[in-house]
């Protein structure tokens, strides 16, 4: 069962990817908790609960990217320039006369 915070979490990425379908309730369940565990951590300052929050903060990474909700997993290939036919020479690739 989610708190309040996971809770809300979870229903506004529901609400803002609407790829999401209920076989990734699990996932993003897990992705609620990592995230607002990682927010709680944040607000303290020991040693302990900062490397607790950068573990945290990896595993909630980890699951944003399984469930595709990450900006760079929702660019698609093609449209990100890396499978166009017609893509013009990268900036390397050009002569810029600098011999």
């Amino acid at each position: 069962p989610l708190n309040k915070a996971e809770r809300a979490l979870f229903v506004a990425t529901i609400s803002a990817h609407p790829h999401l379908r209920p076989a990734d309730a699990a996932c993003l369940t897990a992705f609620a908790q990592a995230m607002c565990n990682a927010y709680a951590l944040a607000k303290k300052k020991d040693a302990q609960s900062i490397s607790s929050r950068e573990k945290v903060s990896r595993i909630a990474a980890m699951w944003a990217v399984k469930l595709r909700i990450t900006t760079q997993s929702q660019v698609l290939p093609d449209m990100a320039g890396r499978k166009r036919a017609n893509a013009s020479a990268s900036y390397y690739d050009q002569d810029h006369g600098d011999d």
